[in-house]
């Protein structure tokens, strides 16, 4: 029974110590579903290349053709705070502008083969500004992202990466892991997880591809879903709560929120303070 409570405090410890951790940024693009849904503005919607393993039949319009009350998805993302930066000029013709950016239900896909001039079509993800930042700089961050596939089978070559821009700064490239994918083998998901610091009040951050494919002139089509950064306590709070005055939890036994506790025993957290209580 000893072991039992310990590893039930140990656990709740644990809940507890997951609560202090902050959220600064998620996104699941799950609310891009009704320009998916418009896709041509004709009955055509945005596909799941990914899920239906299948490039050619599923259907990924640039994010500036999708419209819903008149206004594209392109501009919906840029109204949500988002920026793109592009290694070309998708202005280059005003009357039929290029934007390598593409929407899918519920995801999105950036770049495309071929060049303009000396660079490639390119495009990079520059997040919302944070409502605040982490006292120590430093955030976890994790994305779903898959490459496109060729024809061939094989995969493009891409690998990902954050980057964290600071006004009078060189841009400071932190690298997701890199995984491969063998050709001919289905298209699937891998979470990329990677932490990264110096990130201050009004810093840039953004994703897309390595500097070095950057670079590069070649395929570095890639998909992205679920993003999130996570970190410490924002900067410059004083003691958010005193846990005498933070409010009051209750836990079964089984780790349940209990709203109201009746006769038993059950797991009390209060702030950072977690304990074992017995309710008459």
């Amino acid at each position: 029974m000893k072991k039992t409570l310990l590893s039930i405090l140990a656990a709740a410890a644990t809940m507890s110590m997951a609560a202090q951790e902050t959220v600064y940024f998620q996104e699941d693009f799950e609310w891009l579903k009704p320009w998916a849904e418009a896709g041509n503005n004709e009955g055509k919607s945005a596909g799941q290349t990914i899920e239906c393993n299948n490039g050619s039949n599923n259907y990924a319009p640039q994010v500036i053709i999708p419209l819903v009350d008149g206004k594209s998805a392109y501009d919906a993302l840029l109204e949500k705070g988002y920026k793109f930066e592009f290694k070309y000029d998708p202005m280059l013709d005003p009357e039929s502008p290029d934007v390598a950016i593409y929407l899918q239900s519920n995801y999105l896909k950036f770049n495309k083969t071929g060049k303009q001039g000396t660079s490639a079509f390119q495009a990079a993800m520059v997040l919302p500004a944070f409502d605040n930042v982490p006292a120590d700089g430093k955030l976890n961050v994790s994305f779903d992202w898959c490459p496109m596939v060729q024809g061939s089978g094989t995969y493009d070559a891409t690998q990902m990466a954050v980057l964290v821009r600071n006004e009078g700064e060189e841009d400071v490239e932190f690298k997701a892991p890199e995984h491969k994918w063998e050709a001919s083998s289905p298209m699937a998901w891998t979470t990329a997880t990677l932490s990264i610091e110096g990130v201050k009040a009004g810093s840039t951050i953004i994703i897309r591809n390595t500097n070095a494919g950057w670079a590069k002139t070649t395929a570095q089509r890639w998909f992205i879903d679920n993003i999130k950064f996570t970190g410490a306590a924002p900067a410059g709070i004083d003691g958010i709560v005193a846990d005498n005055e933070a409010p009051v939890e209750y836990f079964n036994l089984q780790g349940i929120r209990v709203a109201e506790p009746s006769h038993g025993l059950y797991i009390r957290r209060q702030g950072k303070e977690v304990t074992k209580v017995m309710v008459k």
